[in-house]
């Protein structure tokens, strides 16, 4: 995030991601009772020590900033129809009267997208 902006509102947007996937999950399991299948929880590895000896090479700095932008255009593109989503799956679950312990999930995942919406606001043009 030092670098360059795009990477602290990537690390932003990655953590309320990650919120709203696990709220996700809860709901499918304790609400739906659907299997949610295992994630992949092999360790990435500390790259820090890489990031530290490439960060001076302005070369590697733009190419990763690059990429930073391309993957934010993305979740610009992505996000909204997200949110739309989990709004449409929120209205349905109270409709269909399900109690509020099955609601609160949907709820969260609702405010960790419209957090990330608003944090892709913040991204340099």
């Amino acid at each position: 995030g030092k670098a360059f902006p795009e990477a602290r509102i990537l690390s932003e947007l990655t953590s309320l991601l990650a919120v709203a996937r696990s709220e996700l999950e809860n709901f499918l399991t304790d609400a739906c009772h659907r299997l949610v299948p295992a994630r992949d929880t092999a360790e990435i590895g500390d790259q820090s020590e890489q990031m530290r000896a490439h960060i001076s090479n302005p070369h590697w700095v733009r190419a990763n900033q690059e990429q930073a932008q391309d993957l934010l255009g993305t979740m610009m593109t992505a996000i909204p129809p997200m949110t739309q989503y989990a709004r449409a799956l929120h209205g349905n679950a109270e409709r269909l009267g399900m109690p509020a312990t099955a609601l609160d999930p949907l709820h969260i995942v609702m405010e960790q997208l419209n957090e990330a919406l608003e944090t892709l606001q913040q991204t340099p043009r």
